[in-house]
């Protein structure tokens, strides 16, 4: 069974001064880690609802997609579902996957797609900036397996 869910956060440093812009990546620094705790909190809920639903008793493992530039950082995910799982009735023993889905964008100008860290926003065969993300921003439960 899987279920999924999206996390986004919009960053707005370009608009910020080179000061306030440090200030702000420190803050979230620390807001990140917090970030991926309430999310693995999330995942906990979400999974103990659907053993309810369907008169689960034991999860043996929860595999995870994470999109490149979701802003998830994927070791942070493993330390706290170590952490959380220890506090936990029915995880004390499920092992966290964690897959990382590559980021591909798309330019509406050529009709191409290409690797959205390697080139960003602007396209490398037309040198367009009309284009937009296709995948890489996703973070999902792709599946639960559970007795």
């Amino acid at each position: 069974m899987t279920h999924t869910f999206f996390v986004t956060f919009p960053h707005f440093y370009g608009m910020m001064s080179p000061n306030d812009r440090a200030a702000a990546q420190e803050a979230e620094r620390g807001f990140i880690a917090m970030h991926e705790l309430g999310t693995i909190y999330y995942v906990i809920d979400t999974v103990e609802k659907l053993m309810v639903e369907n008169q689960l008793t034991k999860v043996a493992s929860i595999t995870l997609e994470i999109g490149e530039v979701s802003g998830i950082v994927p070791q942070y995910l493993t330390d706290f579902w170590l952490y959380a799982r220890a506090k936990t009735e029915h995880f004390q023993e499920t092992e966290l996957k964690v897959e990382t889905l590559k980021a591909v964008t798309y330019c509406q100008d050529c009709g191409k797609t290409y690797p959205t860290l390697q080139y960003a926003k602007i396209c490398p065969y037309c040198q367009s900036g009309n284009t937009f993300l296709v995948t890489g921003n996703e973070y999902n439960i792709k599946e639960i397996e559970a007795m």
